[in-house]
């Protein structure tokens, strides 16, 4: 598994196939060897409800770590902000993630999990496509103000979504539905940064951070809508 994932990660960063074989193959290994000697319960893959609230969890990763790597540098690159500043720029959307996850939780215990969930994902959705449409030309404080729009919903979706997701599982299924949820979790961090940097030196400056932003933005609207179709089935 370990070589599995490293080995895509860099088949990712390099486009390299023989690296991308490397990593099917370590796959392929592993799902035989836990086939015969279970250390992860893979059948909950085919809960529909559980990968629903995953691929959420797993989207709202994606785009906080994305925009982490693509709005600073951009700042410094395009709008000529020092380093110290680009860094402070992500203070406020961290503060209210902060303070707005507890809460939504206190939302969630009062009016179930799929009213603060939504709500999270379209902020999240309205911030991203404010950021995408007008990124190349928007001021610090236009970016600013669309980053805390989009934290303001990571605030109401992220920790609700990652508490649905498990509760879709038995008790028994839970321990390794969390070590999963975990694992990929920061893997798709990692994959997420290393994409949008990749695109970020490719094209270079504001083309690739354009791409960049679109990209979260479309795995992003896929996640938010399978939700919606999906969330109101799912129990906590």
């Amino acid at each position: 598994m370990a070589i599995g994932l490293s080995t895509l990660l860099l088949a990712i960063e390099n486009l390299s196939w023989f690296l991308g074989l490397i990593s099917l193959i370590s796959f392929g290994f592993f799902y035989r060897f836990n086939r015969n000697k279970p250390i992860l319960n893979l059948t909950i893959f085919k809960n529909s409800q559980f990968v629903t609230g995953l691929f959420g969890v797993l989207a709202i990763q994606a785009t906080v770590l994305g925009l982490s790597f693509i709005l600073p540098n951009y700042l410094q690159l395009r709008l000529h902000v020092s380093a110290a500043l680009s860094g402070l720029f992500m203070f406020p959307g961290a503060i209210l993630v902060a303070v707005l996850a507890p809460l939504s939780g206190i939302i969630m215990d009062r009016f179930g999990p799929y009213r603060p969930i939504v709500l999270g994902l379209m902020l999240m959705f309205i911030g991203m496509l404010l950021t995408t449409v007008y990124f190349s030309r928007a001021s610090f404080m236009a970016l600013l103000m669309f980053d805390v729009v989009l934290m303001m919903g990571v605030g109401f979706a992220a920790s609700n979504l990652m508490a649905v997701a498990l509760s879709q599982l038995t008790k028994s299924e839970q321990t390794d539905g969390n070590g999963i949820l975990n694992t990929l979790q920061q893997f798709v961090g990692a994959m997420s940064t290393t994409i949008v940097a990749s695109l970020f030196s490719t094209f270079q400056g504001t083309t690739g951070g354009n791409l960049g932003v679109l990209l979260l933005l479309i795995v992003l609207t896929v996640a938010s809508v399978l939700f919606m179709f999906k969330g109101r089935q799912m129990r906590i």
